[in-house]
């Protein structure tokens, strides 16, 4: 059983698309499907960090970006982080 993401967080998400700029020049996101536009999303800031020459809209979307997001998990070849259990 596939269970579909409540309207609210696609209101959210819909939300996060104007707000990071995805939503200029990209039409009516309010009629995308919300794993369409999750989807959509996650390529936009996964673009945005890669360009070495961003975009007005890039540019809001890396501002809008919390920076507690961006962790290698996003750039896979960004830094590491080793736990303290790990150093010896």
């Amino acid at each position: 059983m596939v269970r579909s993401l409540p309207s609210a967080v696609g209101n959210k998400l819909v939300g996060i698309a104007h707000d990071c700029g995805y939503a200029d020049g990209n039409g009516s996101v309010a009629s995308y499907k919300k794993s369409e536009l999750a989807s959509c999303l996650i390529r936009y800031f996964q673009t945005t960090r890669a360009t070495d020459d961003p975009t007005a809209a890039q540019r809001k979307a890396r501002d809008w970006l919390p920076e507690a997001l961006l962790f290698p998990a996003v750039d896979p070849n960004g830094p590491t982080v080793q736990d303290e259990d790990e150093v010896e």
